[in-house]
């Protein structure tokens, strides 16, 4: 009896330990990806053991596969991976699971041979070429705008793929990243949009400012694209047939203003893969474009005169479909007022040359002749308006630099003779007692030089007084400059 229960044992430890070795032998071989999950219901911890090795993929994966250096986009690349799993189960062909129980829950452990994932890394990188080689196909034949939907959902298929894919296109051109050559497909179309604006209207009421824009690809209008304004108000709208509409929840504050419009491709949720859908909205391939409000014949500026009993001039500003924040009254005799509606007396009983400019911008300035009698009649001037003065010899120079190599130049070489240092906002202790050279990243032109100043800078070029310089510059680059005379 003693013998049979021996046997009995050891025949009950067998399984044990093979399952023991079994499960060592995935963990420690070297030869397996694998993830553990552990539920009260089998389907879950399955899940949970297959979400964890694709975690453990993403992070060793990198080290394992031939990746390329020179990738223009790793750093989307590395965000993305953490956005969208690699593969789904769907895709891990050779995948098997050890499992488990343990009061009363299932303990699995998912694994995959490395040698059976590269082969699965392989087959979606020669699917994901193929996929762009048919878009190249369908450019050919029947042009980009046809062709623009299949590049951009291969272009979201590359950040599923661990390993950047080499591609060679019908015209011999090579490509270490696919990625590469389908981001310039996609950009090529989108830079090469033509965006006009039509009539803006206004709705002081409430107030909105309503944009309307056409968009055109080599004289076709085009659907299937989104647009947004850079504004706090933009918000991605539908293009189709070539039309879309901005609104502004305010009012303009200057008679031109400046915008981009960044397009994008337009994806349908309901016809989208889950996967491509998530990579879209996570990281949508964009392009900007400028454009140029004017809101001349809309905006209304002007202001009356009214002769009291007392002999005084009551002064009354008039204006319409526009946002003031500041007025500034000369009275031609000396005197200035900032109030709403001034009274002002004149000592002399002759004409004077009143002006009145809203929100301290010489763009906005009305000017008029005023008599004795309080009749107002418009002042025309052939004279120029005078442009702020630079006395520094150094800032004269950089002041003449339209663009930004041209002005990087001349820093440089001020600096190297120590008359000037150049950088960034918190390179300073005291940024009010810099300069700032504004420049458009697009065009590479020198927009504006605001001179020293806490809040209110002006334009030195322009004369235009800038009260809020990261609004009035939103997307520009600034450079603050502090000269030593």
């Amino acid at each position: 009896m003693i013998h049979s229960h021996k046997t009995i044992c050891l025949l009950l430890l067998v399984p044990l330990f093979l399952a023991g070795q079994t499960e060592q032998e995935i963990k420690l071989s070297g030869d397996y990806y694998w993830g553990e999950g552990e539920h009260e219901v089998e389907e879950n911890a399955r899940s949970a053991a297959i979400q964890d090795m694709l975690f453990k993929i993403q992070v060793t994966v990198r080290s394992e596969l031939t990746t390329v250096t020179e990738e223009s986009d790793q750093g989307i690349r590395d965000d993305a991976r953490s956005v969208v799993q690699a593969h789904t189960s769907m895709r891990l062909k050779g995948l098997n699971f050890y499992t488990t129980t343990r009061r009363g829950r299932y303990r699995v452990i998912a694994y995959i041979a490395k040698s059976d994932y590269a082969r699965g890394i392989d087959l979606m990188a020669a699917e994901i070429a193929a996929d762009a080689a048919g878009a190249e196909l369908d450019e050919q034949q029947s042009g980009l705008p046809t062709a623009i939907m299949t590049y951009y959902l291969t272009y979201l298929k590359t950040f599923q793929c661990p390993k950047a894919i080499r591609f060679i296109t019908q015209n011999g051109m090579q490509y270490d990243n696919l990625q590469i050559f389908l981001k310039n497909r996609i950009e090529s179309y989108l830079s090469a949009l033509d965006i006009r604006t039509g009539d803006v209207t206004i709705d002081a009421s409430i107030p909105m400012i309503t944009i309307p824009v056409h968009v055109r690809y080599q004289g076709k209008p085009v659907s299937r694209l989104t647009a947004r304004l850079d504004h706090p108000d933009g918000a991605d709208m539908p293009i189709v047939d070539g039309k879309t509409r901005f609104y502004l929840y305010t009012l303009p504050s200057r008679i031109k203003e400046e915008y981009q419009i960044f397009t994008a491709i337009h994806l349908d949720p309901k016809t989208t893969p889950e996967d491509l859908l998530a990579m879209h909205l996570s990281f949508p391939l964009t392009y900007p474009k400028k454009i140029s409000l004017d809101f001349t014949q809309i905006i209304k500026l002007d202001f009356n005169v009214y002769r009291q009993a007392s002999g005084a001039m009551l002064f009354n500003p008039v204006y319409k479909n526009i946002s003031i924040s500041a007025l500034s009254w000369d009275f031609g005799d000396g005197e200035s007022s900032t109030d709403q509606k001034p009274l002002h007396r004149y000592e002399e009983e002759k004409e004077h040359i009143v002006s009145l400019t809203f929100n301290n911008n010489p763009a906005l300035r009305i000017m008029k002749t005023l008599s004795p009698d309080g009749k107002t009649t418009p002042y025309a001037s052939s004279q120029p308006e005078p442009q702020p003065k630079i006395s520094s010899p150094v800032l004269k120079d950089l002041s003449l630099s339209r663009t930004y190599e041209e002005l990087s130049r001349k820093l440089i070489l001020y600096k190297k003779k120590h008359q000037l240092m150049y950088g960034k906002e918190s390179t300073f202790l005291k940024p009010e007692n810099c300069y700032i050279f504004v420049v458009n990243p697009q065009t590479k032109e020198v927009i504006a030089l605001l001179d020293q100043g806490m809040n209110t800078r002006q334009n030195m070029l322009t004369g235009e007084m800038v009260d809020n310089i990261s609004r009035h510059y939103r997307g520009m680059v600034s450079i603050f400059t502090e000269v030593y005379e």
